[in-house]
């Protein structure tokens, strides 16, 4: 079941290179650690990324843009299924991806805005991941 969720990630979210220019300038001027979770993942793709780096740092989630967080948002789903409740990525994730009361509230602007620019498979995995967590 698992394998079967990856590969339909992989298909809703190709395996391109994540870009890390601007990666924290609308969000994270105030993440400590910008740099080095920057390096962790430029240049790479959203399967390469070090599983054990990006589920440790899952805090870095709340201060990506929102190009970089949908580059890296396939990676944190799989970890999310493959890892359960007890790992730190839920904490993080699941509250970007639960709308909030107020669409004019920050948190509602950047679910606005993630929503917006997900494609319609990529919405469809999401929703598909939060499903299963549940589950």
């Amino acid at each position: 079941m698992v394998t079967e969720f990856r590969e339909e990630l992989v298909r809703a979210f190709p395996a391109t290179t994540i870009d890390v220019a601007g990666a924290f300038d609308e969000r994270g001027g105030t993440y400590p650690d910008a740099d080095e979770y920057e390096s962790h993942i430029a240049g790479k793709t959203w399967l390469q990324l070090d599983q054990e780096y990006i589920a440790r740092r899952s805090d870095a989630l709340s201060f990506l843009s929102t190009d970089q967080l949908i580059a890296v948002l396939p990676a944190y789903l799989d970890l999310l299924l493959a890892l359960g409740p007890r790992s730190p990525v839920p904490e993080t994730l699941l509250p970007l991806l639960t709308r909030p009361s107020s669409d004019q509230s920050s948190a509602g602007k950047r679910f606005g805005d993630l929503s917006r620019r997900l494609t319609k498979p990529q919405r469809h995995e999401v929703a598909a991941a939060l499903w299963r967590f549940a589950e």
